[in-house]
This record gives C-alpha cells, sequence and structure tokens, in this order.
C-alpha cells in the first residue's frame, strides 16, 4: 500500500497515515511526504501501533518511509 501524502504540513501527513493503519491494518506500506516533521512523528507512533520504521529514504525532495507491521517479514 502507498500513501502519498505530499504537499501537507505535519501534523496532517502523519494523522493521515496513522488513520490508514488503523483502518486498513496493512502489513506493509509506504509513506510518501515532503515534510521532515511528519517522518520524525511516524518514528515515535508507529511502534504504539505495532508497525516499525524499516528505512527512509530521501526522494524527489522529499521522503519514502517505509513501514512494516511488526511481526511480518
Amino acid at each position: 500500500m502507498i500513501l502519498d501524502i505530499r504537499g501537507r504540513p505535519c501534523p496532517e501527513p502523519a494523522q493521515q497515515a496513522l488513520s490508514a493503519i488503523m483502518e486498513k491494518s496493512p502489513g506493509e506500506l509506504q509513506v510518501v511526504t515532503d515534510d521532515e516533521d511528519c517522518v520524525k512523528t511516524l518514528r515515535v507512533m508507529l511502534p504504539l501501533l505495532e508497525y516499525k520504521v524499516e528505512r527512509v529514504e530521501e526522494a524527489g525532495g522529499g521522503y519514502v518511509v517505509y513501514v512494516r507491521k511488526k511481526g511480518q517479514g
């Protein structure tokens, strides 16, 4: 699942990502954002939902955050 939340200031992108995880419970997720604060927020909040940030890549002036549900893969 890919969630593109570029162009919005934090906290809105992080809230959208967390809502998508709670609603759909994907095993894996790629969050595309151009807000560095969103990346920081996801690193803190995702473990509370049993997810982990696998890695963060810089791409096209933004970030791709690779997220995986704990216990998968």
